[in-house]
């Protein structure tokens, strides 16, 4: 339990029951992720073809992801975001089928309607600049690119194949290629 310090302090204890989201956490995540040389190794010394397939899977991920780096946010863009609400997450990991990760995404997600969410990406341009323009519809593609990537891998992963829709089985027969 947490306490409200302030509540406290005039003697009206609110408790907070708050969820141990980093013990739901497998602890494989928590290791050092392998470097890309060892991935690469590792890719090309396996031997069976659903390893191959994920760790390649993994490697074209890493490589989309590198194709551009992410857009700086300047001092006035920062400026001119401080009045909106903190970012909703991009990504959600769950990692067992309502753990306390999920639990706690849901209960924090009913308040969400209540405030417009920030952009996670920004893709600043200007509009009287061509170069800018290309350079931020560039950005967009590697952005789409590297979800299409990360897609991919994770209806690869063992365990996922429940997840995945018939529109997301044309990811290169990503059904055909688990092991």
């Amino acid at each position: 339990m947490l306490i409200n310090p302030a509540n406290s302090m005039l003697g009206e204890e609110e408790q907070y029951e708050i969820a141990d989201v980093a013990a739901s956490v497998p602890a494989c995540i928590k290791e050092k992720p392998l470097g890309l040389r060892t991935l690469r190794r590792m890719a090309r010394q396996a031997r069976e073809e659903g390893v191959k397939t994920l760790l390649g899977a993994a490697l074209e991920l890493e490589r989309a992801s590198a194709l551009v780096p992410r857009p700086e946010v300047t001092d006035e863009m920062r400026e001119q975001l401080t009045d909106t609400n903190p970012p909703l997450p991009a990504v959600l990991v769950v990692f067992a089928e309502n753990d306390l990760v999920e639990a706690e995404f849901e209960n924090e997600a009913q308040a969400w309607g209540e405030a417009s969410s920030e952009p996670n990406l920004i893709l600043p341009l200007s509009t009287f600049d061509p170069e800018s323009i290309r350079s931020a519809f560039h950005t967009l593609a590697v952005v789409c690119r590297t979800l299409t990537a990360a897609s991919r891998l994770i209806d690869l992963m063992p365990g996922n194949e429940k997840w995945v829709t018939e529109s997301e089985e044309g990811h290169a027969s990503a059904s055909d290629n688990r092991s």
